[in-house]
C-alpha cells in the first residue's frame, strides 16, 4: 500500500520515533463512540492516547478483563482492529471448541474469542518475548486460554526473531542457524496440546511465515474447519489458496488483508459465507 502523501511529509519533518509514536495514536474518536457508546467510548479513546510504548491499563466495555498495551505503539492499531472494527467477529451459528490463535500478540485476539467463544478451549501462540509478556498478563482471567511462547512453523526447529526493531506485530520468524533460538511448534503439535483431533478455528497473523505452515498443510488441513488469516505477500497468497482451493473449502475477504475460509462440509459453519 502506498503510504499518504501526508506521512512522506511529516516523516521528513519529524524524528523517527516521534512519528512512529504519532503514527499510531488512535485513529478516529467516532469508531470508539459508535462501538461503545458516548461516555465509555470517548474515555475508552482518550486513555489510549500517549507515546513512546507507554503501558497503560484498559477496561474494554463488555470485557471482564483490563488489558494492558503499550501506548504509541502497533498495539493501539492492533487494539482497533480487534475490538473497534471487529475483524474477527464472525457470523452467528459458528460455535467452535477449538481454537489456535497463531501471532498472539499481546492476546487481544484470544481474548476476544474467549469472550465470544466462553466453551472454546484456545491455544495463543507468540514467539517475541516482550509481547508474550503482555500476552500471559492479558489472559490471565481466562482459564480457557493457554499461552505459548513459541513460534508457529512447519517443523520443529530454532526460530529467531529477523526484525526485533520493528512494530510489535510486525515481527518475523526464520529458522535460527546456529541452532539456537525460541521454539518453534507444528500444528500437528498444537493439536496435542489442545488436546483436540481438530482445530476448529485457525487464526494466522504470522507476518510472511504463511507460505510456510500453509505450504506443508497437507498433514493437518483435514482437521481445520475454518481459517482467518492475514497474507502479507504473494508467496503467502500462492501457498493459502493452494491448501484451501479445493472443493472442500469457501473463502471471503473479511476487509484488508484478513481472508476467510471454510470447510463447506461443516454444517454449522455455513452461516460464515454471510
Amino acid at each position: 500500500m502506498a503510504e499518504p502523501f501526508w506521512h512522506t511529509v511529516v516523516r521528513r519533518l519529524l524524528p523517527g520515533p516521534i512519528f512512529r509514536s504519532l503514527a499510531r495514536l488512535p485513529r478516529n474518536p467516532l469508531a470508539y463512540v459508535r462501538r461503545f457508546g458516548v461516555g465509555p467510548g470517548t474515555a475508552l479513546y482518550l486513555r489510549m492516547i500517549g507515546f513512546g510504548g507507554h503501558p497503560v491499563e484498559i477496561a474494554i466495555p463488555g470485557f471482564r478483563t483490563r488489558i494492558r498495551l503499550r501506548a504509541g505503539t502497533s498495539d493501539v492499531t492492533t487494539f482497533e482492529q480487534v475490538f473497534v472494527r471487529r475483524a474477527y467477529h464472525l457470523a452467528p451459528g459458528f460455535e467452535p471448541g477449538w481454537i489456535l490463535d497463531a501471532g498472539a500478540n499481546i492476546g487481544l485476539s484470544a481474548v476476544f474469542f474467549a469472550d465470544r467463544y466462553p466453551e472454546a478451549r484456545i491455544l495463543a501462540v507468540e514467539p517475541d518475548r516482550r509481547n508474550f509478556e503482555l500476552l500471559a498478563h492479558n489472559v490471565r482471567d481466562y482459564a480457557n486460554i493457554r499461552p505459548i511462547h513459541a513460534g508457529l512453523w512447519n517443523r520443529r526447529v530454532p526460530l529467531r526473531i529477523v526484525n526485533p526493531d520493528d512494530e510489535p506485530w510486525a515481527f518475523r520468524v526464520e529458522e535460527s542457524r546456529d541452532g539456537d533460538g525460541l521454539a518453534a511448534i507444528t500444528v500437528e503439535e498444537a493439536l496435542e496440546a489442545l488436546g483436540a483431533d481438530r482445530i476448529d478455528l485457525l487464526k494466522l497473523d504470522v507476518e510472511g511465515a504463511e507460505w510456510k505452515i500453509m505450504g506443508q498443510s497437507q498433514g493437518w488441513i483435514e482437521h481445520v474447519r475454518a481459517i482467518v488469516a492475514e497474507l502479507h505477500d504473494p508467496a503467502c497468497e500462492a501457498a493459502f489458496f493452494r491448501a484451501v482451493g479445493g472443493g472442500d473449502f469457501r473463502h471471503r475477504h473479511l476487509g484488508g488483508d484478513l481472508i476467510l475460509a471454510w470447510r463447506v462440509a461443516a454444517s454449522d459453519t455455513a452461516n460464515l459465507s454471510c
